[in-house]
């Protein structure tokens, strides 16, 4: 289960963290990610809950981000919210994501005002 690996490692956790945190073995969690254990429905459920991800993400059969962190409503809200905000607002979330996108790409050396 290679996403137990990516979810671990974007969560900043060791594999006894997590063990310690599911009160299961380091090793028991360790062939979970190696794929040379599968875990029960009930560990599954766990891990899923533990990484606020979806077991379907966990399992691979989904690669959709908004529906494994919950966040299938946050566009429309957003837009929403964006309707009912004032221009200073709008402008300094703009901004706000440009950044965003620069910190991504590795750009920040660059000025963020000539983008």
């Amino acid at each position: 289960m290679q996403r137990l690996k990516e979810m671990r490692t974007l969560k900043g956790k060791s594999q006894e963290d997590v063990a310690n945190d599911l009160n299961i073995s380091r090793q028991s969690y360790g062939l979970y990610e190696l794929g040379k254990r599968e875990p029960s429905n009930e560990m599954l459920m766990k891990l899923a809950d533990y990484f606020g991800v979806s077991t379907d993400y966990l399992l691979g059969r989904t690669d959709n981000p908004l529906e494994i962190l919950g966040l299938k409503d946050v566009p429309s809200d957003f837009i929403s919210d964006l309707r009912d905000a004032d221009s200073k607002t709008i402008y300094e979330l703009w901004n706000y994501l440009r950044f965003l996108s620069l910190k991504k790409d590795g750009g920040l050396d660059r000025d963020i005002s000539s983008k």
